[in-house]
């Protein structure tokens, strides 16, 4: 169940996400992004063996000239970590939709 629910999701980011379109973007060019998080651990654990930790981050994404397709896109990322033999390794997943009108998850 939880891996249809897993493939289920997937697909819905992809779908969402192949509504970006190319002509939406310049075809070259640069541009200067600043971005702020908020940290917050939601839990930890120590074994006595290592360490691990679950940590939230929240944010924005904000071009520097105030326009642009990413300009004001908020940033949601959920992270897994675990120390063990000062050996630190780590996985997340972070989402990061345009603000509206767009429909695009990145």
């Amino acid at each position: 169940m939880k891996t249809q629910i897993a493939a289920t999701f997937f697909g819905l980011i992809v779908a969402v996400s192949a509504q970006s379109f190319a002509a939406d973007f310049p075809k070259s060019g640069a541009a200067e992004y600043d971005t702020y998080y908020v940290f917050e651990k939601v839990a930890t654990m120590d074994s006595g063996v290592g360490t691990s930790a679950i940590t939230e981050f929240t944010g924005i994404t904000r071009n520097v000239k105030g326009d642009g397709p990413f300009h004001n896109m908020s940033v949601h990322c959920l992270m897994h970590s675990t120390v063990i033999a000062d050996k630190w390794d780590g996985s997340g997943v972070t989402a990061q939709p345009t603000p509206p009108p767009t429909k695009r998850l990145f």
